[in-house]
């Protein structure tokens, strides 16, 4: 089953709209690939929302008119973790999927007491559920007692790239969480065209094949698929 979606698409939002979706139609002439959601990195200490939400549909309403309507296309806060992230007022406006997630960009840089304030203050006083973007990176930057506290986390789902199953580290992670049920979502993470171009995707599912369960991997793309909103 082809999963023909990218969760975490970077391509940039602000070339033309037929520049962009030149790039989407290769996207999916070479992967199958048809439902796109570009994760935008937001900070809301920056800029506001209803800043964001007009650009949003701007966006959408200038791409979708040159891409075939089989195509689905999403533009989506990817929310830069800050201090103070959780007093931001109507940040359920920034959710995504069908599960109402939040779509989150941790610091590439030490772990501090700050972020695990920030995480709590989202989880047990606002009760967002958070998504963690590109989360093959994070066992890189922080401590193996800090990944394993935000794996742990109840009702969050993580994405990681494709890529992701050619190290074996990320893909024990992926197989731990989808045993347990937990939410998994693939994304190419890919910023250029020249990248698309070198990027091995039907090599990287045929790895996930093999280092999961059929039972694993029936469900991580039955996820992908249905939590599209």
């Amino acid at each position: 089953m082809n999963p023909c979606t990218d969760w975490n698409c970077k391509l940039h939002t602000h070339e033309h709209h037929t520049a962009l979706s030149d790039s989407l139609l290769l996207m999916h002439e070479r992967f199958a690939i048809k439902r796109f959601c570009f994760m935008t990195e937001y900070d809301p200490s920056t800029s506001s929302l209803a800043s964001f939400r007009i650009q949003r549909e701007r966006f959408l309403s200038s791409l979708r008119e040159s891409l075939p309507a089989s195509f689905k296309i999403n533009y989506t806060a990817a929310v830069r973790l800050t201090p103070h992230l959780s007093e931001v007022a109507e940040l359920n406006r920034l959710t995504a999927t069908a599960d109402s997630l939040l779509p989150i960009v941790l610091p590439l840089e030490s772990y501090t007491d700050w972020m695990d304030k920030e995480l709590n203050h989202l989880l047990y006083k606002r009760h967002m559920k958070p998504l963690f973007l590109s989360f093959e990176l994070y066992p890189i930057l922080y401590p193996l007692d800090v990944t394993e506290r935000l794996l742990r986390i109840p009702d969050a789902a993580y994405q990681f790239n494709y890529k992701a199953f050619a190290n074996p580290s990320s893909a024990r992670m992926i197989s731990t969480l989808l045993q347990r049920g937990a939410t998994v979502l693939l994304g190419t993470a890919s910023n250029s065209v020249e990248k698309l171009l070198h990027y091995e995707y039907d090599y990287y599912l045929e790895l996930a094949k093999e280092v999961l369960s059929p039972s694993e991997y029936s469900f991580l793309m039955k996820r992908n698929k249905a939590l599209w909103k």
